[in-house]
């Protein structure tokens, strides 16, 4: 996969931490829903959750504004 991922010009590490977190994070995600009983509105039920939630949507949102702004002074 790692020859692919180069051949393709794909970052590795985000491939490599995906491999390491992935199942920890899976097993966590059951975990929360089970407690919520299968409720997903405990990952934003908290003013914390809330908070990462909106750091991580505007995080998003600006990496997407700067790419098209690239993308535009490219073409004029």
């Amino acid at each position: 996969m790692g020859y692919v991922f180069r051949k393709l010009r794909y970052d590795l590490a985000p491939f490599v931490l995906a491999l390491i977190i992935g199942p920890t994070l899976e097993e966590s995600f059951r975990q929360a829903l089970m407690r919520s009983g299968g409720s997903f509105s405990i990952f934003w039920g908290s003013p914390m959750a809330l908070s990462f939630l909106a750091i991580a949507a505007f995080l998003l949102f600006w990496s997407l504004l700067r790419s098209l702004r690239r993308e535009k002074e490219k073409k004029g």
